[in-house]
């Protein structure tokens, strides 16, 4: 056993097509939000050349079902609403976050891929964590050249060269590591943490497991430091399932959580003591911001205004807020009581899954609390924010969705579909599409179209 897991860290080999596409979808969050897309993209081709080794195809799971057929639903409903070009940037990201969903679930096709996948996050939790501990204790000294946001001057040049106005400034010293704000950090950090910390904490003690360990410590210390009030609801929700899971180790877990409490700064109590207060102007903000989000849900309650009208709505209305500040009502006015039936839909297909791996075999147990213990997080952070807004969170959630497939395939034997059998209209447009490309790459079939041509 101790050699299997050792093997995890020898088994990064960049000779390999599946690693590349791994590592493109684990760097999204160290690079910007926009460079997301670009990441996908080359994430999905190398996919698809690992896939074209092993003679398969793109895969798709019953969550990834789920995943497209709301896709497929805001897609149409986008382009018919009277928001259609506040919600192309929106759906484009959207359709991004598919093709990271696309490799990811076609390049884990084992335990021991999905552990150094698993690996590999926990080493991206625990950079970004470090980071963002040093840039804290860099802003309390007082040191200017390591700011709070990685790429705050870059994202500013480009923004302004699109001609999009995007506040990136946040109050107080929050550091974000390499996001445009605390927010966004904490939420890529509550979704990631349940999986980094199955790994690290499951099985036998190995170099690799104790690496993670560490890179999930750093990342806690990096959430506390976001002053995230709906991230610590979220983090508190999570580490009450895990506790559950591990109800066996529960006195030492206890003491390490308290220890952990302990070492917490001043300044996270006070954020923590000010969720109860009623005259904080964050809180009343959203109060005000979620009265608005029920006045657009009631407008069109099935269907919905599509995507990218909150953020117009809530201009119009005065606020600086770009989404609803709650994951559910933000659907509701955007994708209606149609679109939330599906999200919760699919939050309950990963619960379902989760479950059914706690109950498989002990050596699943773990992953099948991670995948539980995401969902909590996701449901409790998004009842005050709104954890889908941007590409890099999206692009861990739809992560999470393909770990969870991935796992229910290859472990219990459930059945996977192709992207064309996903998608019943693919089965016709996809070998047209393929017969269209190799005619324009392959001078062999161009030359004979061409003369098939001259001859009639």
């Amino acid at each position: 056993m101790k050699a299997k897991t050792d093997a995890v860290m020898a088994s990064v080999d960049l000779r390999e097509p599946w690693i590349w596409s791994l590592l493109c979808v684990l760097f999204i969050p160290v690079f910007p939000e926009y460079i997301m897309p670009i990441l996908a993209f080359f994430a999905l081709l190398f996919a698809k050349k690992d896939a074209k080794r092993r003679y398969q195809r793109l895969r798709v799971g019953k969550a990834g079902k789920v995943f497209l057929a709301f896709l497929c639903y805001m897609t149409i409903h986008t382009f018919w609403s009277s928001a259609a070009v506040d919600g192309l940037m929106p759906l484009a990201y959207w359709y991004a976050a598919l093709l990271v969903y696309l490799a990811a679930v076609t390049i884990l096709t084992s335990r021991e891929r999905l552990e150094t996948a698993l690996f590999l996050l926990s080493l991206v939790v625990g950079l970004l964590g470090l980071l963002s501990i040093v840039q804290y204790v860099c802003g309390m000294l007082g040191v200017e050249w390591m700011p709070v946001q990685v790429w705050d001057t870059v994202d500013e040049a480009v923004y302004r060269f699109l001609g999009m106005e995007v506040n990136l400034h946040t109050v107080g010293l929050r550091p974000a590591a390499t996001f445009s704000n605390p927010n966004l950090f904490a939420q890529f950090l509550l979704m990631a943490m349940p999986f980094a910390a199955a790994f690290s904490f499951s099985g036998q003690r190995t170099a690799a497991k104790v690496v993670g360990r560490l890179g999930v410590v750093c990342g806690v210390g990096g959430l506390c430091l976001t002053f995230s009030r709906g991230a610590f609801l979220a983090i508190g929700a999570i580490a009450v399932v895990m506790c559950i899971a591990n109800i066996r180790r529960l006195v030492p877990i206890l003491m390490v959580l308290m220890s952990v409490i302990m070492l917490l700064p001043d300044s996270i109590y006070a954020r923590l003591s000010s969720m109860g207060n009623a005259a904080d102007i964050a809180i009343i903000e959203r109060f005000d911001v979620w009265g608005v989000t029920m006045e657009a849900f009631l407008q069109r309650p099935v269907t919905g205004h599509g995507f990218g009208y909150m953020w117009s709505a809530l201009v119009q209305n005065g606020f600086s807020a770009p989404h609803a500040h709650n994951l559910f009502l933000h659907f509701l006015a955007e994708a209606g009581l149609v679109g939330l039936v599906l999200l919760l839909f699919l939050m309950w297909k990963l619960f379902r899954a989760g479950f059914e791996l706690i109950i498989h075999a002990p050596k699943t147990r773990m992953y099948g609390a991670a995948v539980i213990a995401f969902v909590a997080g996701v449901c409790v952070c998004g009842m005050v924010d709104y954890p889908l807004a941007t590409p890099k969170p999206l692009a861990m959630f739809v992560t999470a969705l393909a770990a969870t497939d991935a796992m229910s395939v290859f472990e219990m034997k459930h059945a996977s579909s192709t992207v064309g059998r996903a998608l019943p209209f693919a089965d016709r447009l996809t070998p047209r599409l393929e017969a269209w490309v190799k005619r324009k790459t392959d001078p062999k079939e161009g030359n004979e179209e061409r003369k098939v041509k001259s001859e009639e």
